[in-house]
């Protein structure tokens, strides 16, 4: 093998830097876009308090609760006296905080889609916000994870939460002192470490790789001395590498598998057809409630309307619970009515004072075609 001459040699101070960046190779990388991290504190908000704990893997520490004033009522009362040590031991974690709010503030949906959509997976999902949450994309946080891999699909959860929920959480932990490294929502475990982040900022605690990095440092500084010009030899070695693998990644890249770019291209094609196919498919609430509004009469009153897929429930109240689930079952929009719940009579105040005795219900059905009632 020939033998490499740097002629005048190199600079001190590009070897050392070029050293530096080999130490920084040798830690261990993050993934792109990855939020997971092995340490953290938790959080946990509800609306008049906050708990907080600190996860170290496997291990948990609880620290306490502390009490948050009433956004409405600032007046009544300031930060909880007893959140001084709470707040000390948070800050000599010195771990990111992560921020978890209440399940039912957002939605967990889950979702079944080919193994090849999962290079442009965060785009898909970003897509199907309008069609499985009641909420625009706009006006939500979201973030999604890869639950399992099976038979050429993936199963995917998609996770939101309201921006404005996560603004008004944020901003009372910040007045605390505790600024959100990332967001998620409760699910099954309230302590468990992150799987999601909604804003997209958590970062993993470098401290543990810095102190590795001084310690290989401190080590190797003498063989860095002894070994400076076999040190110089190398880093034109590598120089020389590198314009090589740039020719070869041009020549790579010109010479690319054309059928699977293809193959790729006609599956984002495919679920790019199914997420619009599935919306179109998907009932208008608006169109449901002119249907309703036509069809139940004045004396019927809706207290709730929930739609789930091709299925609408009905609570509110009636002078006669069973007239409701004829008109609901004759009508051409509905079919397959049914009590979700006995129906309770009870009294209710009428705006002069009176009262009036009526049946509470509860109406499930199955949404037929309702094309007719579009414009």
């Amino acid at each position: 093998m020939a033998s490499l001459s740097l002629g005048t040699g190199v600079r001190p101070g590009v070897l050392w830097r070029w050293w530096l960046d080999e130490l920084r190779a040798l830690l261990p990388a993050r993934p792109p876009g990855a939020v997971l991290v092995p340490r953290a504190v938790i959080a946990l908000y509800e609306r008049s308090s906050v708990r907080l704990a600190i996860r170290r893997g496997q291990r948990l520490d609880k620290l306490g609760s502390i009490r948050l004033p009433d956004p409405a009522r600032p007046e009544l009362g300031g930060v909880d006296p007893g959140a001084g040590p709470i707040l000390q031991r948070v800050r000599r974690s010195r771990l990111p905080v992560v921020l978890r709010l209440p399940a039912a503030t957002g939605l967990v949906c889950q979702d079944v889609l080919p193994a090849s959509a999962e290079r442009e997976l965060a785009a898909i999902m970003g897509n199907k916000i309008d069609l499985l949450t009641p909420w625009p994309a706009e006006q939500v946080h979201a973030d999604q994870r890869i639950d399992r891999r099976d038979d050429g699909q993936l199963a995917v959860s998609l996770v939101v939460a309201p921006r404005a929920a996560v603004a008004e959480a944020r901003r009372r932990l910040v007045a605390l002192g505790l600024e959100p490294r990332g967001v998620d929502l409760v699910e099954d475990d309230p302590w468990a470490l992150p799987t999601v982040d909604l804003a997209h900022g958590l970062v993993q605690s470098r401290r543990g790789t810095r102190w590795l990095a001084v310690a290989a440092l401190v080590l190797l500084i003498p063989t860095l001395v002894a070994g400076l010009g076999l040190g110089q030899q190398i880093l034109a070695r590598k120089a020389l590498i590198a314009e090589r693998q740039q020719q070869v990644d041009a020549l790579e890249q010109r010479l690319a598998d054309l059928p699977e770019l293809r193959a790729s291209l006609e599956a984002l094609r495919s679920e790019t057809r199914f997420v619009a196919e599935r919306q179109r498919e998907a009932p208008s609430p608006l169109i449901v409630l002119e249907a309703l509004s036509e069809l139940l009469p004045d004396s019927v009153w809706l207290s709730d309307l929930t739609i789930e897929g091709g299925n609408v429930t009905l609570n509110g109240f009636a002078d006669d619970a069973a007239a409701v689930l004829g008109l609901v079952e004759g009508s051409p929009y509905f079919a397959g009515a049914e009590f979700r719940a006995p129906s309770t009579r009870e009294r209710v105040p009428l705006p002069d004072g009176s009262e009036r005795e009526v049946s509470r219900f509860s109406v499930a059905a199955r949404i037929e075609s309702l094309r007719s009632l579009e414009p």
